[in-house]
């Protein structure tokens, strides 16, 4: 395996250096066409120019190597989570550039700058109007973008719908998520430090359960969920903005002040909370239903459980029924940022089932 990769490096550099001589033989021809403007040059002037060009180029080779194979890597992202039309209308656009500029090619041979000139701005020329005129030009044509149907919209996911785990649900029994996942590096990094976590055990629960969540993302579709390498240097929800930006996809977050910073810049949110919310039945003061609670409310006594939706259930003297099941009657409704808050009274001391 090290030796495949080196053999790779090796091969990498010699193209490298093959195209950069190449290109330095070309601004050499240019460099000496132009002094023929304004002087003759002798043949012994040419070759140093020559040599000098491709000696550079040479090193130049050397020390950009790395940058050029990153340039490269980005370039082939791009590519990947760009439309078939796109791609296509910049191609037509080169290709019908390079055979318009033929006959200026012929009638300006002994200018190859002339030539390079009119040549680049007949390949941009006409690749900007196969651009704005893509999607007419290739209506035929199968928009992908390599990884899935561009038809089938992006998603990528943040840490809090991982930590939430509804998605689980969702995607398993409809096809409303039926597109590409995108799970950014930076979210596993966060999940990985919350599951290590050495604070209380809810936290690392937390974790453990998002952890949970890719792996079953994974098993129920093998061939649509796709880790992303991110870039770093800014907060969380910028590279996440950024990312569904770049992909022209849907950021799905529980988390409200993600939503909110995301949606002014035009990006699409599916906040799986909001969507809970309008798909859960009408609950109103004076209804009974049953819940678990989990946990301990933040006022003495208070036991805390959740819904199928999650819907957040705080009952009234629920502190001694932890880990059970209970009948509960509905006292008040409390719309919150997150979602909606019931708060509770138990209507009799039986157990309906325990845990």
């Amino acid at each position: 395996m090290k030796k495949q990769n080196v053999f790779n490096e090796s091969l990498f550099f010699l193209l490298l250096v093959i195209i950069y001589v190449l290109i330095g033989i070309t601004t050499a021809r240019v460099i000496i066409e132009m002094l023929h403007f304004a002087e003759k040059i002798t043949p012994q002037t040419q070759s140093q120019i020559t040599i000098g060009a491709v000696a550079f180029a040479m090193i130049l080779a050397f020390f950009t190597r790395g940058l050029v194979k990153k340039w490269m890597h980005d370039f082939s992202e791009t590519i990947k989570h760009t439309d078939r039309a796109t791609v296509m209308s910049i191609l037509l656009g080169i290709i019908t550039g390079s055979v318009f500029a033929i006959p200026f090619a012929l009638a300006f041979s002994k200018y190859i700058y002339i030539v390079l000139l009119i040549t680049l701005l007949s390949q941009v020329f006409f690749s900007l109007i196969f651009y704005v005129k893509r999607y007419e030009a290739f209506k035929g044509v199968e928009v992908s973008t390599g990884e899935g149907d561009m038809c089938q919209p992006s998603y990528i996911l943040d840490t809090s719908v991982l930590i939430d785990g509804r998605i689980v649900r969702l995607v398993e029994n409809t096809d409303c998520l039926d597109g590409t996942i995108y799970i950014p590096d930076l979210v596993m990094n966060e999940l990985r430090k919350i599951a290590d976590s050495k604070e209380e055990s809810s936290k690392r629960q937390r974790g453990r359960r998002g952890m949970e969540v890719v792996e079953k993302l994974r098993k129920l579709r093998p061939k649509k969920v796709i880790f992303i390498k991110t870039g770093r240097g800014k907060p969380v929800d910028e590279i996440l903005i950024d990312e569904a930006k770049k992909r022209k996809g849907y950021l799905v977050t529980t988390d409200f002040n993600l939503e909110h910073t995301a949606r002014p810049q035009g990006v699409k949110v599916i906040n799986f909370n909001e969507i809970f919310y309008l798909l859960a039945p009408e609950v109103m003061p004076g209804d009974e239903i049953e819940v678990k609670l989990v946990k301990k409310g933040k006022e003495p006594y208070q036991g805390v459980g959740f819904l199928v939706d999650g819907t957040m259930v705080i009952v009234q003297a629920g502190e001694f029924h932890i880990g059970k099941t209970v009948r509960v009657r509905v006292q008040n409704v409390k719309q919150s940022q997150t979602g909606r808050i019931l708060f509770a009274t138990i209507i009799d001391e039986e157990e309906v089932g325990s845990a």
